[in-house]
């Protein structure tokens, strides 16, 4: 029962309808009898929506496209890795001071653990999920990664943050589908009509991952006989250690899949 001593806990972003995580969280919250309650919200203006998280007591906010650069620049205090990636998508309130982390890159890294990453990998997208990723794939040992991003002047700024850690190499779209592995960090793949590849042009032995959770373009894939990973494993892990960093709690992983696929 939602009262007086309730919690709030949210998710911002533009757009935000397609969110699992109000489910995720506020399922979690129920399981660990916590007095919270989480929801989204729909953002056009950022500044406005984190001095609404100080002026109203949100406890914590999730972060998700297109504004996890940009937030990184409204709070007060930074986790390490949060600094190297250069985006959050997990903000913690303690009594009006924000804290933002990176919770997107463990997710990630939780999805390619037990993949081959000496191969030539290929990254689409140079916004704040590309980052996470990259910086997942240096913690993987990775010394080495091609990206695609439409626009050069971002993917060149990616190329420059990550140069003392690992070497990031432009390449051109033609050249995407020369890769083993290509990971996709941009929003085209949330419409059911739009994909970023064409999939007639991957080899049949490429492995794709996709951060976005059931996502269309890996049931594509998947139709081609082309080997995919969604981005469901991310999804979870990333919001297993923003409920840790809210709420001091593991959740229970098997659960939260269970939660995700409709069987709670």
């Amino acid at each position: 029962m939602i009262g007086a001593q309730t919690n709030l806990y949210a998710i911002i972003g533009k757009p935000i309808k397609h969110s699992l995580s109000p489910k995720l969280h506020n399922s979690m919250f129920e399981k660990y009898n916590i007095d919270a309650v989480y929801v989204a919200f729909e953002v056009n203006n950022l500044k406005q929506a984190i001095e609404g998280i100080r002026g109203l007591g949100i406890k914590g906010i999730n972060i998700t496209l297109p504004f996890k650069n940009e937030a990184i620049q409204l709070v007060d205090y930074l986790d390490q890795e949060a600094k190297i990636i250069g985006s959050i998508n997990t903000i913690k309130n303690l009594n009006g001071e924000l804290f933002g982390f990176n919770t997107d890159y463990l997710g990630f890294f939780e999805t390619i653990k037990d993949t081959d990453c000496s191969k030539n990998i290929c990254i689409l997208g140079a916004g704040g999920a590309s980052s996470a990723c990259i910086y997942a794939f240096y913690k993987k040992g990775v010394k080495t990664l091609n990206i695609y991003n439409r626009t050069f002047k971002n993917a060149f700024k990616l190329k420059e943050r990550f140069s003392d850690l690992i070497t990031l190499n432009i390449i051109e779209k033609k050249d995407v589908y020369k890769s083993e592995i290509i990971v996709n960090t941009t929003s085209v793949s949330l419409s059911e009509n739009e994909f970023v590849l064409d999939l007639n042009l991957l080899n049949k032995n490429t492995l794709l991952v996709d951060i976005v959770y059931n996502s269309p373009l890996i049931k594509h894939a998947k139709a081609f006989g082309i080997n995919g990973i969604d981005g469901n494993r991310m999804f979870v892990y990333q919001a297993y250690w923003a409920f840790k960093i809210w709420t001091g709690i593991e959740f229970d992983i098997n659960y939260a899949f269970e939660v995700i696929n409709g069987n709670h």
